[in-house]
């Protein structure tokens, strides 16, 4: 791709930024969120992830429709190229004494397996949930719930990181471009322009559950390289932002990653 100067890789990307975010891991994307069937609203369950291990709480109705909790801890069993992970282990209800209790007495509490759990994610926004209580199976659709939009507006210190695939010419395959430097970012409702040192992007930013994304992306840059981007799995926190990014131009596909840390 003819596009830019641009970081190193993820991993030096990151290593510049500082901005890890909670619960991410290189084996997967970060799954740590609140989930839901958003035609389903009044049940869910949270996830938390470390490494290649996700901790899942279930909190749903059961036949007489009180509110009751499972919970799973569910380990990595396979993953492919593209987007999808399985995560799977065992179901637990509990029970102990009241949350009243003081002192609380972590020995009075008593775990039933109830069956098992998976976690198959299908993008790192969308996923299949099965599990079953007491041989109840049930199978559901899933994605991360949104409870406020973010904002990555600001002034960071980072740097672009890219590689090319699917060229006309074969021989640009696998060109890396880096751009690092100072990075801004300025947000106007839901359209966004990110300023690279020597690439801008334009787009439509959306936001999934803690993650962020951005459409009908364009980027222009000061050798005339131009195309189409779009930024997913974007996180932002007090120290900075990480994200993906996939596009083209006329010549080659590129897939590539942004990290930046906050300027004070």
């Amino acid at each position: 791709m003819k596009m830019r100067t641009r970081v190193r890789a993820l991993f030096l990307a990151l290593m510049f930024c500082g901005c890890t975010h909670a619960g991410a891991t290189t084996l997967t994307p970060n799954f740590s969120d609140l989930w839901w069937n958003a035609n389903e609203s009044g049940w869910g369950l949270n996830v938390a992830q470390q490494a290649d291990v996700i901790f899942v709480t279930l909190f749903v109705y059961n036949a007489n429709t009180q509110a009751v909790w499972y919970s799973a801890t569910l380990n990595l069993v396979s993953s492919t190229s593209g987007p999808e992970y399985v995560f799977t282990g065992d179901l637990f209800q509990t029970a102990g004494p009241p949350f009243s209790n003081v002192p609380y007495m972590p020995g009075a509490v008593v775990y039933r397996r109830v069956g098992t759990m998976t976690f198959d994610a299908t993008s790192s926004f969308t996923a299949a949930l099965q599990y079953s209580v007491d041989g109840t199976s049930v199978t559901k659709q899933i994605g991360r719930q949104t409870l406020r939009a973010n904002t990555i507006v600001g002034s960071y210190l980072g740097s672009t990181s890219d590689i090319t695939s699917g060229c006309i010419n074969p021989a640009n395959n696998g060109r890396r471009t880096e751009d690092p430097g100072p990075i801004s970012i300025v947000q106007a409702g839901s359209q966004v322009v990110i300023t690279a040192p020597t690439c801008a992007f334009t787009g439509t930013y959306s936001q999934q559950g803690q993650t962020g994304r951005i459409d009908n992306g364009a980027y222009i840059c000061t050798n005339n390289a131009a195309g189409s981007i779009t930024f997913t799995d974007i996180y932002v926190e007090q120290s900075g932002i990480i994200g993906k990014y996939s596009g083209h131009d006329l010549t080659c596909n590129f897939q590539g990653n942004i990290g930046a840390t906050r300027r004070k």
